[in-house]
């Protein structure tokens, strides 16, 4: 169970990641390159689905033994939150820039330090629904 259960939201993570870098055409601007943003965006999707997979009581039709319908909806939601929060791209000026560029180092810290710990709670629920 636990392995459909995987594969239900690794599928879904991976279309709905698609989806937001490829029709909204979502990134997240980061030192590391586009592929660094499109990476933390499927692992955040990923644990998502994930632990909201298995926390949501089953319901739907079922499909290699595992009910796929509560990864699917969650992912939905998830993915129309990320789209509504996050910002179109638009062209900059240098001097918006050349201020982005200043408190870049702080954001990224912030946001590396919130991902880490978010990471590490999704994975402790996931764990727990299992080992409960």
């Amino acid at each position: 169970m636990a392995f459909v259960d995987l594969v239900f939201a690794l599928v879904f993570a991976l279309v709905l990641s698609w989806l937001l870098v490829s029709v909204l055409g979502w990134q997240r601007p980061a030192r590391e390159g586009t592929w660094a943003g499109i990476a933390l965006l499927f692992v955040l999707l990923f644990l998502f689905v994930w632990a909201g997979g298995v926390w949501v009581s089953p319901f739907g039709p079922t499909l290699w033994g595992g009910y796929f319908l509560p990864f699917l909806i969650v992912g939905i939601v998830l993915a129309l939150v990320f789209a509504a929060i996050i910002p179109p791209r638009r062209p900059r000026t240098a001097q918006e820039a050349i201020e982005e560029a200043r408190t870049e180092a702080a954001i990224d810290a912030a946001f590396s330090a919130f991902f880490w710990v978010l990471v590490i709670v999704l994975l402790i629920s996931i764990v727990a629904h299992y080992a409960l």
